[in-house]
This record gives structure tokens, C-alpha cells and sequence, in this order.
């Protein structure tokens, strides 16, 4: 059996630019291609194919604002699995999309019926409705740009033959033009995860631009897609020739670098102006669902209260440090002078309760804290320096 993977460029963006896509579809040697993105051709308007580049790299103009290309990449896409289908049987198809190569990669898991209409299906060694699609895709944007760009947000929902869709979204990217698309209707047997990532819409992607000042959310990020796309059916999976994947020291120390650097990801996401009328960084993010509604993300710019980033954050942290943790984690809301509560005729002392579980998780957390401070000293800083902000110590 084979597992096919496709690329998907965001938009102004090809195969020769640095980005997460380019750069997983560089290391990949399984079975593989690359779709570039709208807005990448070397043409003002409209681009022809030149280069080597997908139909789909249409000129900067219609591309960027109108996101013109990506019906031409869906067509591209669709020829060239099709041959696949025909000499294979074909497990399943992964694909990896940023921005617009995101809005792509959900828009091709719907094109993926087209497929039945042709007249080479007989020989399809696998039946359409039998592929699984896992999409992992890194803040998808279909543009918000005015009429011309109102066909981008068609068919960008969960298709039925999506398994598992994993999202990244960009914390601190707050412009209204870049407004991603959050999943709201679930068909068929989807399993869906998203995932919160500090940096802006082109930050969290590895851009070259980007890369000196808050490279450990990129790198983050494509630890994240690497993993998902080799995850799925061990022996029939993506496969990659470099890269080898973090270990849990090297994400702790980049979630380190991070939050010693949360103050920079925040300026930079309130100083990115748009052009074209995309937006002002505003105090939170506007997502769109696939039907249309405008939603609230439920995340601000500012740092969450407590001392993990999130989730992913946490999980490596549980894996070595459990009683760190667990003491970390009672500062996630802490209480404010909490004061006593009368329950039927006992007085219950809230504080010196919090005060009594404190200590005992303390105890259990020094052995913790004195490994941490030998193997990750990054990691080891920020904890002594959260704590101190809750006039704490270990």
C-alpha cells in the first residue's frame, strides 16, 4: 500500500522560497509533490507556467488578492494523483498546507470525488470513498479581500473523507485580512486537534524573514507536522531523508526560548499593518467558521495565566518532570486572598488549605527542579522566574 503526499504553498510562496512547506517537501523521499501557491508566478497579473511552477502560481496580484490559482492547483492535484490510483493501491493521502496552501489542501479533500467522473476509475486499485485525507494545516487563510476572493471560502470545511485534520493557529496575528477558517461542522470519522503557537501568520511557517527572531515556533511547528505525517500507519507513512525529530529537551528548551521572548512576539504582532486594506492588529483574533460566521478565537495575544504556552507545551513537561508539573500547574489561577467558607458548622480555611497542598507538592517537586536546572537550564530559568512573579520559590 502507498500513502501520497502533496505540499501546499501558501500564498506568494513556491517551492523555491523558505517556508515549512518547501522545506518538509525538500526532506520527503516517499511518494510526494508540491503545489505553489497563488501569487508566486514571476508575472504581475497572470502567470503562465514557467519554472518548473504548479498552474496555480498566478500572478501577484490576482493571486495575492483574489487568491486566483488555487482552482488551477485542485485540477493539477487531481491529475496527478489520479495516475497513483491507477498503478498503486493507495492507503491514504497526507497533505500539508500553509495560509492558502491550508484552504488547498481542505478544498482538495472535497475535489477528491471529481476523481469518480473519470473514465480511468476503473482501474483505480483503491475506491475514492476508502482513501483516508490527514491534513495538517498551519494557519489557513483564505484572505478576506472583497468579492473577487469570496470563491476561497467555498468547500472549506471537513470533507467526509478527512480521518485527521491537525490546525495550527498563529497567536499573534490579529489582522482582519487574515482571518483563518475554523472547522465547525464534522463529517464522517474526522478526529480533530488544534494547536495554539505564538507568532504571527508568517512566523509560525519558518519564513526566511522570520526565522532569526522567533525560529523555535517554526521549528516547533514543523517538529509538530513531521510527526503528524509519519504518525499515521507506521510501515505506510510520509518519510522523510532528514530532520530527525525533537527530542522532549529540545522542545522544553525552545518553549523556554519563547517565553523569554513572549514580549517581542507580542510587539511584533501589533505592529504588523496589512496592505490592500487587510488590517490593523487588533486585541483578539476573528476566525470565520466554514459556513461563513464570524467567531471569536478563544485566545488573546497576551500570555495565558498560567506557566505552559499550551498544551503541547505541557505534555513535554509531563513526560520527565511529573512533579514539577503538577506544581506549576496550581499556578494556573491562583486565588487572591482567598477568604474562609462556613460549610454547615466547620470552618474551612481555603488559604491555609492551598498553603498545606502547596508545600506537599513542593517537596515532591525539588528532585524535579535540581534535574532541571543540570539538563535544561533554559527551561530551569523560566520556571524560577514564573514563580518568583507568584513571590515563590523552589
Amino acid at each position: 500500500m502507498t500513502v501520497l503526499t502533496i505540499y501546499c504553498c501558501g500564498t506568494g510562496y513556491n517551492r523555491d522560497k523558505v517556508d515549512i512547506v518547501s522545506t518538509l517537501n525538500l526532506e520527503t523521499t516517499s511518494t510526494h509533490t508540491i503545489v505553489d501557491g497563488p501569487g508566486s508566478g514571476p508575472g504581475f497579473w497572470r502567470s503562465p507556467e514557467a519554472r518548473g511552477y504548479t498552474p496555480g502560481a498566478s500572478g501577484g496580484v490576482t493571486g495575492g488578492l483574489a487568491g486566483v490559482g488555487i482552482d488551477a492547483n485542485l485540477r493539477w492535484m487531481l491529475d496527478w494523483v489520479a495516475p497513483q490510483l491507477v498503478k498503486h493501491p493507495v492507503r491514504a493521502i497526507n497533505l500539508c498546507g500553509w495560509s492558502r496552501g491550508g484552504i488547498t489542501s481542505l478544498k482538495f479533500a472535497h475535489a477528491l470525488m471529481q476523481l469518480g467522473k473519470r473514465p480511468e476509475r476503473a482501474q483505480f486499485k483503491t475506491p475514492l470513498a476508502s482513501l483516508a485525507v490527514n491534513i495538517f494545516a498551519i494557519d489557513p487563510v483564505p484572505g478576506k479581500t472583497g468579492p473577487a476572493n469570496w470563491d476561497s471560502w467555498k468547500s472549506v470545511g471537513l470533507s467526509p473523507l478527512v480521518r485527521n485534520y491537525f490546525v495550527v493557529y498563529a497567536q499573534h496575528e490579529s489582522r482582519g485580512g487574515f482571518a483563518p477558517v475554523l472547522p465547525t461542522r464534522l463529517r464522517g470519522p474526522a478526529r480533530l486537534e488544534m494547536m495554539v503557537m505564538p507568532g504571527t501568520h508568517s512566523s509560525v511557517a519558518g519564513t526566511l524573514d522570520n526565522l532569526d527572531r522567533f525560529g523555535e515556533s517554526a521549528e516547533l511547528v514543523q517538529d509538530l507536522a513531521r510527526r503528524f505525517l509519519t504518525r499515521h500507519e507506521t510501515r505506510h507513512s510520509t518519510q522523510f531523508a532528514r530532520g530527525r525529530l525533537l527530542d522532549t529537551k529540545g522542545i522544553l528548551e525552545r518553549y523556554a526560548q519563547i517565553l523569554a521572548n513572549f514580549a517581542a512576539y507580542q510587539q511584533v504582532g501589533k505592529s504588523g499593518f496589512g496592505v490592500g486594506g487587510l488590517g490593523i492588529g487588533s486585541a483578539r483574533r476573528t476566525a470565520y467558521s466554514d459556513r461563513g460566521d464570524a467567531l471569536a478565537m478563544q485566545f488573546t495575544p497576551e500570555k495565558i495565566p498560567g506557566f505552559f504556552v499550551n498544551d503541547h507545551h505541557r505534555e513535554a513537561m509531563l513526560v520527565g518532570y511529573q512533579s514539577l508539573t503538577g506544581f506549576l500547574d496550581e499556578f494556573a489561577a491562583a486565588p487572591n486572598g482567598a477568604t474562609p467558607i462556613k460549610r454547615t458548622k466547620w470552618q474551612v480555611d481555603e488559604a491555609a488549605l492551598r498553603k498545606s497542598a502547596l508545600d506537599v507538592k513542593r517537596h515532591a517537586a525539588i528532585n524535579d527542579a535540581r534535574r532541571l536546572q543540570n539538563e535544561l537550564p533554559a527551561t530551569a530559568a523560566a520556571v524560577r522566574t514564573f514563580l518568583a512573579s507568584h513571590g515563590e520559590s523552589i
